[in-house]
């Protein structure tokens, strides 16, 4: 699988996870959540996670890791804006879905070596 289709996939799912988190939860808008998922995605996921945690730490680490910066990012966005509104489950199940299929997303492409680091 080529990073542009594995990129793709994986925004889609974020996406996905974000909007269980914070839409059907609470009813936040997909604006927000959209944003949520494509920074997430680009920077988080294959910028710092993929190409700086993932061949140094492992997929553990790195996963933990890209779930907490996501986690940080969201509260952020909940702290300056007035209009998305969260609660401490929102975050817990966002953080442990995110920690999820970011393990299992690695799994996959190492177990098929889709996409070389």
């Amino acid at each position: 699988m080529k990073l542009r289709y594995s990129s793709i996939l994986r925004f889609l799912i974020i996406l996905l996870i974000t909007v269980i988190a914070f839409r059907w939860l609470d009813d936040n808008s997909l604006g927000f959540l959209f944003v949520i998922a494509l920074i997430s995605t680009i920077i988080f996921n294959v910028i710092i996670g993929d190409g700086f945690f993932l061949p140094k730490f492992g997929n553990i680490t790195s996963s933990v890791i890209e779930g907490i910066l996501a986690l940080i990012f969201v509260y952020i966005i909940d702290l300056i804006s007035e209009n998305f509104n969260t609660e401490l489950y929102n975050y817990l199940i966002f953080a442990i879905l995110y920690i999820i299929f970011e393990y299992l997303f690695h799994r996959y492409l190492f177990s098929k070596e889709k996409v070389k680091l």
